[in-house]
Parts: structure tokens; C-alpha cells; sequence
């Protein structure tokens, strides 16, 4: 919804606090991105690997080692670990 207006927003970040997050934490976002015509759409969906982005299939990364992902750490370690298991 490009501009849904503060009663919606409020309202539903009323209902978000029902779930328990804090609803001063939550910052609003402009919806404001540039409208796209079907063709500049088709154009973009043609891009080489966007079939498999939208379809979750990624590419065999031939990494020489299993991965063990651990949540508790920062993307960037993961990232780290990731990188220095393609190039072991």
C-alpha cells in the first residue's frame, strides 16, 4: 500500500504489541518506489539468475567442507567461514 495513512499504521502496530513488540521500536517505511511499467517488469524478471532467486535454487557453491551455521554468531563470521571454505 503506497500511502496507507497514520491510522492504519498505528493500528497495526497496536496489534503487533500484542505480540509483544515494543511499537516505538518499530520505524515506518516510505512506500514510495518507482512504478513499473510490465514491460521494465518482464525486463527485470528476464535477468540472468532471477528464476532461480524466486525459486530458492542456488548454484553448487562446490565448497570442499559441510557447513555448520551457527545462529548465535554475525553474518559476517558466517559469510567469513563460507569464503574460506570455497577457497580451502
Amino acid at each position: 500500500m503506497p500511502h496507507p495513512g497514520p491510522e492504519f499504521i498505528e493500528k497495526y502496530k497496536m496489534y503487533l504489541a500484542n505480540f509483544g513488540y515494543d511499537p516505538s521500536k518499530i520505524t515506518d517505511t516510505p512506500q514510495d518506489c518507482e512504478v513499473m511499467s510490465s514491460s521494465q517488469l518482464a525486463v527485470m524478471m528476464s535477468m540472468s539468475g532471477m528464476k532461480e532467486a524466486l525459486t530458492n535454487q542456488f548454484p553448487d557453491l562446490e565448497l570442499k567442507a559441510p557447513v555448520k551455521l551457527n545462529p548465535f554468531i554475525s553474518i559476517f563470521d558466517t559469510l567469513k567461514k563460507l569464503l574460506e571454505l570455497y577457497f580451502k
